[in-house]
C-alpha cells in the first residue's frame, strides 16, 4: 500500500484521537494500520471510525483473536485447498487459490455454512499472520498479499446453488467490511464464461478501489501468465501458472451432493429428445420466492438445458451439460409468478437422439408453507 501523503497524515493524527477508546493493539495504531480505514471510507473520518468499531464487533463475535488455533474438518484440508507460497516484486505473499475445484454447493447442503465460513475466517487469518511474518523477515511495512485464482473446474452446478452464491457473498462480505486495503492484485485464471455470471453478483460488494484490483482472464494462458511473471518471479510461481515451482494441487473428484436427497432412480421421468430438437416443460408459478429444482441425466451424450420467463427473459443461462457423466442438479428460485420453462436443447445434434431421464419439483415459499391449513 502506498505511503501517506502529507495531507493523509493530518487526517491520521486526527484518527488516531478519535480511535482512543478502541482497544487496538500497537501495529493497528501505526500510519499505515489507521491508514486503511481512513482510504476505504475515503478519508471520511467518522465512516472510518464506524468502520473500524464494527470490525472489532465481529471479530469479538466469531472469535477472531483465536482463529488460528481452530482446527476444520479434516476432510476441508483437500476439499478446500490453497496455499500461501512466495511473494510478489514487493514482498507480499501471494496466495494460490484454485476455486474451481471448491464444491462449496456440497459442502452447504450438509448444513455446514457456518463451519466453512469459519475456515474461509481462518484461511484469512493465514494470510494476515504471512503478512506479519513477512514484515519481521524483510524488515519493512507490508500490509497487502496477493491472490491468484484458479477457477478452472467451475461449474454450473455451483452457480445454480442459492445456498452456494449466498454463501460466497457472504464471504466476499466479510473481506470487504473487515480487511481494507489488504488486496494487492487478484488474478481470476481459466475463467469460464459462466465466472462471469458470478462475478456480476459479487461486483456490487466491492468498493471501486477493490474493483480496480482485480483481473479476470480465460483459458488463454499465453494472455495472463505473462501478467503474472510480470508481477511475480518464476521461483515463487507453480510451472503451471508459467513460473519454475514444480508444486501442483492434487485434485480430487468434485461435484457431488454429499447429503442432499438426489432423485430415486424410480422418481425419473424417462423421455427421448430427437435431433435438431428440443423439450421444453413449463410450469405455471404462483408464488413468489417459489423454488423449482431439477435433476437430470442422458444415457450417453450431453444435452443444452436454460430456464425461461414468459418465453422472453432468459433466468438461468443456456449451458451444454455433461450429465451422462453425472447427473446435475440445480435449482432457482422465482422472484416473480408467471411461467417458467425448462428447456432441454439437443437443436445442435444432427443424427444423435438423447434418452434424458428427469426429476423436476417445485417448493411453495416457507411462508406460504406455513399459512397453509393442515389436514
Amino acid at each position: 500500500m502506498a505511503e501517506p501523503s502529507e495531507k493523509e497524515l493530518i487526517s491520521i493524527k486526527m484518527f488516531r484521537k478519535m480511535v482512543y477508546d478502541l482497544e487496538l493493539t500497537e501495529s493497528e495504531l501505526t500510519d499505515m494500520g489507521l491508514l486503511v480505514w481512513l482510504r476505504a471510507r475515503d478519508m471520511d473520518l467518522k465512516k472510518a471510525y464506524d468502520m473500524l468499531k464494527t470490525c472489532l464487533e465481529w471479530r469479538k463475535l466469531h472469535d477472531i483473536a483465536n482463529i488460528l488455533e481452530w482446527d476444520p474438518p479434516p476432510s476441508y484440508s483437500t476439499e478446500f485447498q490453497y496455499r500461501i507460497s512466495g511473494e510478489d516484486h514487493n514482498n507480499s505473499p501471494v496466495c494460490f487459490l484454485p476455486y474451481g475445484n471448491w464444491d462449496v454447493r456440497s459442502i452447504i447442503e450438509t448444513g455446514e455454512k457456518e463451519t466453512w465460513l469459519k475456515y474461509t475466517d481462518k484461511l484469512f487469518g493465514t494470510l494476515f499472520d504471512q503478512i506479519a511474518k513477512q514484515s519481521k523477515a524483510k524488515n519493512k511495512i507490508i500490509t497487502q498479499f496477493v491472490v491468484i485464482i484458479d477457477c478452472k473446474g467451475f461449474t454450473m452446478r455451483q452457480l445454480a446453488s442459492f445456498g452456494s452464491i449466498d454463501s460466497v457473498l457472504e464471504v466476499v462480505r466479510r473481506f470487504e467490511a473487515n480487511y481494507p486495503e489488504s488486496l494487492k492484485a487478484a488474478y481470476a485464471v481459466n475463467a469460464p464464461f459462466i465466472f462471469n455470471i458470478l462475478f456480476n453478483l459479487v461486483k456490487p460488494l466491492l468498493s471501486k478501489r477493490t474493483l480496480g484490483k482485480v483481473e479476470i482472464y480465460g483459458s488463454n494462458d499465453r494472455k495472463w501468465k505473462p501478467v503474472l511473471l510480470k508481477n511475480i518471479d518464476a521461483i515463487h510461481l507453480p510451472i503451471l501458472y508459467g513460473g519454475t515451482d514444480p508444486f501442483n494441487f492434487t485434485y480430487t473428484d468434485k461435484g457431488k451432493p454429499s447429503s442432499d436427497r438426489s432423485a430415486e432412480p424410480e422418481e425419473f421421468l424417462c423421455t427421448y429428445v430427437k435431433p435438431g430438437q428440443q423439450l421444453a416443460l413449463e410450469y405455471d408459478i404462483t408464488h413468489p420466492k417459489t423454488i423449482i429444482k431439477w435433476t437430470f441425466k442422458t444415457n450417453d451424450y450431453d444435452i443444452g438445458f436454460s430456464v425461461n420467463f414468459n418465453k422472453k427473459l432468459t433466468v438461468f443461462p443456456y449451458n451444454r451439460v455433461d450429465c451422462h457423466i453425472q447427473p446435475e442438479q440445480g435449482m432457482l428460485v422465482c422472484d416473480n409468478p408467471g411461467k417458467y420453462i425448462l428447456t432441454f436443447d439437443n437443436s445442435y445434434s444432427k443424427m444423435t437422439r438423447k434418452t434424458l431421464h428427469y426429476y423436476i419439483n417445485t417448493t411453495l415459499p416457507i411462508d406460504v408453507l406455513e399459512d397453509k391449513p393442515s389436514t
